[in-house]
């Protein structure tokens, strides 16, 4: 993996550096947001704007923020959103509202309980520059507290790296495109051409689909991870893991049965097939095989590992991770498909809707 850690921070050169506005969509957030906006206004980076949009927040959201603009009402911008309208997600409207106030020639689109290292802008700038990149993304470090959480996460990352080959993103002959929820710098020019949110206004996973619309469009996406510059609470507990991604999992393979079937035989015959041989009683060279591609398994593992920053000896265990990554896509499949639709913070987006405007 390579880390925006190592990416040398922006300077000031022959010409000025470029106007960074950062917007998040927040809703119902007192939890978190509050350490994210301080993160953001300690960011060395000169020339930084921070827009808010809260959508219809009923916690204590709207007084945090307000607090937040009291301590810095020249760098920091509250919007309150209290209607949406038809054909768009609560998200992607407050995001395309935020972008359309925005007065940088870069666009941050980050969440609400992300936490950033004072350099994290800097450095994701001067990537940006030297690369001559359009698009940043930076997959941040999860904090990752019980058992399940971690096998969970471990799972996952296993999945989504097989299914959308982030190494393979800035490779222009693949179609390998990515995105980010916590992290997607984007210049305003390519994002301007793609249409901007109201292209994704009903795309669940607008995040990705953003990536892929850069990708389309022929700009070049930079992928990093992080170590420390970026840190997020991805969801509490095992069940709060399955809950987490109940919105986005169906989504994801573009609400077909037909895709969520193949993953789970690909799951089966992957990872379950190994284990199932070594299970049984078979021949010398069917025994090899499965030792073979346990092996390879373990190590593919350990590389996830390694990149959240788990121990190796959580390697074997991937495995059992990636069924309950398998069990979280059926429940969300389950319950979009049942439900005719995706509630989502208190609104039921119709699935029909949803599928006509998917851009993912």
């Amino acid at each position: 993996a390579r880390f925006l850690d190592d990416a040398e921070p922006a300077r000031p050169g022959a010409d000025a550096l470029p106007r960074v506005s950062v917007v998040i969509a927040a809703r119902d957030e007192e939890e978190r947001i509050g350490e994210c906006l301080q993160s953001l206004l300690a960011q060395d980076y000169p020339h930084l704007e921070i827009i808010v949009v809260d959508d219809a927040s009923a916690d204590g959201t709207p007084a945090i923020l307000d607090a937040a603009v009291a301590q810095a009402p020249d760098r920091l911008m509250v919007i309150r959103v209290t209607e949406r309208p038809p054909s768009w997600l609560g998200k992607t409207y407050a995001l395309h509202t935020g972008a359309s106030r925005a007065t940088g020639e870069i666009l941050l689109f980050t969440d609400a309980d992300v936490i950033f290292e004072p350099s994290t802008v800097a450095r994701a700038v001067g990537a940006l520059q030297s690369a001559r990149g359009d698009m940043v993304c930076v997959f941040p470090k999860l904090e990752l507290h019980t058992h399940g959480e971690k096998l969970f996460a471990l799972g996952f990352a296993q999945l989504f790296f097989a299914a959308f080959r982030p190494h393979r993103v800035e490779d222009r002959r693949s179609t390998a495109a990515v995105g980010v929820g916590a992290f997607n710098m984007v210049r305003r020019s390519i994002y301007e051409r793609i249409g901007g949110h109201r292209s994704l206004r009903l795309t669940v996973v607008d995040d990705m689909a953003l990536g892929r619309l850069v990708k389309i469009a022929g700009g070049r996406i930079l992928v990093f991870a992080s170590r420390e510059l970026l840190r997020v609470r991805w969801q509490k507990g095992l069940s709060g893991s399955i809950r987490g991604v109940e919105k986005n999992a169906f989504a994801g393979l573009r609400y077909s049965w037909w895709r969520t079937i193949g993953a789970s035989l690909g799951v089966l015959v992957l990872w379950l097939g190994p284990w199932i041989i070594l299970a049984r009683r078979a021949t010398v060279g069917v025994t090899l095989l499965g030792g073979v591609s346990l092996l390879g398994q373990i190590i593919y593992g350990a590389g996830a590992a390694i990149a959240l920053g788990l121990p190796v000896w959580y390697a074997p265990f991937g495995v059992a991770g990636v069924c309950l990554g398998c069990l979280a896509l059926w429940r969300s499949a389950l319950r979009t498909t049942l439900q005719r639709g995706i509630r989502w913070r208190g609104t039921l987006y119709p699935l029909a809707e949803l599928r006509k405007y998917n851009k993912f």
